[in-house]
């Protein structure tokens, strides 16, 4: 079993704690995250998995305002948890973080009703803000993850790409995914 619950007393008087259910396989990655997120006001892990069925279990339990996930994850990747949280209501606030960047993976991610979508190699500089983004029911696309987001068909509701704004900061010209415009 690779859960781990994190003890933690609840805030005193700040009810704007943003609760997140870290999932990934990798041990020194779920390490990583916590010691990003322990120097990010507001933000507390309560719980890690090593995947997405153990994630299934953990997340009743504690209630978590934002799930990040992994995509590439034995047992269930985070885009067969995203929609298993779905159907619970809660797909709204899955942040996919993964080292994937590629169109073919994005798509089913949103599809699924994925509310962001960040690569591992800009977290360091953007997870807060998608953290929180996602935590307030909107949707972020991640800098790495694409160049442009179009209107992905019959994506879930959280996850549709036409939710997605482009960041300020993107380059204008033609991205991988303007073929789904």
């Amino acid at each position: 079993m690779f859960a781990t619950v994190v003890p933690s007393a609840p805030p005193t008087g700040m009810s704007s704690t943003i609760r997140v259910l870290v999932v990934d396989d990798h041990a020194v990655i779920r390490a990583g995250l916590r010691v990003l997120l322990a120097g990010m006001s507001g933000l507390e892990i309560v719980a890690e998995a090593g995947d997405g069925a153990e994630a299934l279990r953990l997340v009743d339990d504690i209630q978590p305002d934002v799930v990040i996930a992994d995509l590439s994850m034995p047992v269930l990747d985070g885009v067969g948890l995203t929609r298993a949280l779905r159907v619970r209501g809660m797909a709204n606030r899955v942040l996919v973080l993964t080292v994937h960047d590629e169109e073919c993976r994005l798509a089913p991610a949103l599809e699924a009703g994925a509310a962001g979508y960040l690569t591992k190699s800009t977290a360091d500089v953007e997870l807060a803000d998608a953290v929180r983004a996602v935590a307030r029911g909107e949707c972020y696309p991640g800098r790495g993850a694409t160049d442009h987001v179009g209107r992905i068909p019959d994506a879930g509701s959280a996850g549709r790409a036409e939710n997605f704004p482009a960041p300020p900061d993107r380059d204008p010209r033609p991205g991988p995914l303007d073929w789904l415009v």
